[in-house]
């Protein structure tokens, strides 16, 4: 299959398809954006929306649990606290969580994006 651009304002929200979510599943979602804080721009009402447009609501968030831990990780041994960095780590795993390629940055290293997929 070949890959194609969309433009952000063509994405169009699927629909609906779990009316509500477990209490379980809303917990982790407040666990990992406690974590990522304002790194991940989108609030806990517009992630839960999202993962109840999931057709495996779990399964994508075991994926923004794991990006959620290799992002701490990695933030920490880095000893990274400045917000612009932080949110290039954010977006870089959010990148490679698509298959996506990461291109070097001010803040983000050949290295870094190495080690960031490594992880991941």
């Amino acid at each position: 299959m070949a890959k194609r651009n969309i433009d952000f304002p063509d994405l169009q929200l699927g629909p609906i398809r779990h009316a509500t979510l477990s209490s379980d599943l809303i917990k982790r979602i407040e666990a990992y954006k406690t974590i990522l804080g304002d790194t991940d721009p989108a609030s806990i009402d517009d992630a839960i929306d999202g993962f109840r447009r999931d057709l495996n609501p779990d399964k994508e968030i075991e994926i923004w649990e794991h990006m959620t831990s290799v992002f701490q990780n990695f933030t920490t041994h880095h000893a990274i606290t400045d917000l612009g960095h932080r949110r290039e780590v954010f977006h870089a795993l959010l990148v490679i969580s698509t298959g996506g390629e990461v291109p070097p940055r001010a803040t983000l290293t050949r290295n870094d994006i190495a080690e960031l997929k490594y992880n991941f």
